[in-house]
């Protein structure tokens, strides 16, 4: 059972970081301008030189270098949290989830020297920071991982 989930970690592990790579390439290289889709969505590259919503972001290369350094820490710091966790339950997907577009996200720096966000949301005049597909599997993985805490402190 444990062969067949850590089968199915590892391909969904590829199956989240080629989609958000993939996508990423696509937005690149087919679309030159802004594209309203609807009244909230549009789509619309922004690279992004920081972390969540452009905090910290770096404006020469030793930051960048320092950047990175910092996020591959606190990424294999998750990923031995991953392998506890696979080893304690048998599945981590919440984890696999954080972990998959934490690693997307670090691969599109290293590319770019920073990470292209292209998903744009916005209400009348009110945008939310423009994200991309690692940010919705980390933003699940997330909520994932909380639900699962709070069920288990209520039980």
């Amino acid at each position: 059972m444990k062969y067949k989930n850590l089968c199915l970690h590892a391909l969904s592990f590829l199956v989240i970081v080629s989609l958000d790579l993939i996508s990423k390439w696509w937005v690149l290289n087919f679309w030159n301008e802004p594209f309203r889709i609807a009244s909230f969505f549009s789509i619309e590259t922004a690279l992004n030189l920081g972390v969540s919503w452009s905090f910290f972001s770096c404006s020469g290369q030793i930051q960048l270098i320092a950047l990175i350094s910092a996020i591959t820490v606190i990424l294999s710091g998750f990923l031995y949290f991953l392998i506890a966790e696979f080893k304690r339950r048998g599945s981590a997907i919440p984890e696999m989830f954080i972990f998959s577009g934490g690693v997307s996200n670090l691969i599109d720096r290293f590319w770019r020297g920073g990470v292209l966000d292209f998903l744009s949301f916005n209400i009348g005049d009110w945008y939310w920071p423009t994200f991309n597909i690692a940010d919705i599997f980390i933003f699940l993985g997330v909520i994932f991982l909380v639900t699962r805490t709070l069920r288990e402190i209520a039980d």
